[in-house]
């Protein structure tokens, strides 16, 4: 399986039960993160970090791949070119020809950032079988623990849940990105639905 994420901390702060999930269940998981996050010229710092945040989900940081590409940069209001992310996901996919489910976001990003959705938007159907992050209402995206109990679709391809104990280690796992670790971030992995659940859907063509 391989997440294609946008920024260092994307894979703890959105996926952490998707990914806690397919490691128990015997999945070989990759990320691919396609900008070190370089918007505060922190790139290296949290090049460093998703690695140790890899390390603690049981991922391994051989597992991440993190480019520095100046035509993808770290921005609020710059979408991604898709060709340009396609280049990039077709290189990894030819040297890692075994995986046979790719993750990312759908286009609204989870947080509305317009480099999450830009990703969905460059995936075509020749590539592995694709699924996207439900984005959740604002009303629903601060559940914490009663998400479990508002789906966000009725028939979800897939759902992932953590028990309180799995929470915790997701929790340890964000933590891993100490340059992020503001106030409001303390708020997200406090709150976030997406700490506890994430529910997916096939790739719309």
């Amino acid at each position: 399986a391989l997440l294609l994420t946008a920024h260092p901390d994307d894979e703890s702060m959105f996926f952490a039960p998707t990914l806690l999930s397919l490691i128990t269940a015997g999945w070989e998981v990759w990320i691919l993160c396609l900008s070190v996050g370089d918007a505060q010229g922190l790139g290296e710092v949290r090049r460093a970090e998703i690695g140790d945040a890899a390390e603690e989900l049981g991922i391994g940081r051989g597992r991440v791949n993190v480019l520095h590409d100046t035509r993808l940069p770290d921005s609020m209001s710059v979408s991604w070119s898709s060709d340009v992310i396609l280049e990039h996901l077709n290189a990894f996919l030819h040297e890692h020809d075994n995986v046979t489910l790719l993750l990312t976001f759908d286009t609204l990003g989870v947080s509305g950032h317009v480099n999450h959705a830009s990703l969905p938007l460059a995936l075509h159907s020749a590539l592995p079988p694709a699924y996207t992050l439900l984005s959740s209402p604002l009303w629903n995206k601060y559940t914490s623990l009663i998400s479990y109990f508002l789906p966000l679709h009725p028939t979800p391809s897939a759902r992932y849940s953590l028990f309180p104990s799995e929470y915790v280690k997701a929790l340890r796992v964000m933590r891993k990105h100490k340059s992020q670790m503001v106030w409001f971030r303390w708020l997200w992995i406090t709150f976030s639905r997406y700490m506890w659940v994430n529910e997916f859907l096939p790739l719309s063509p």
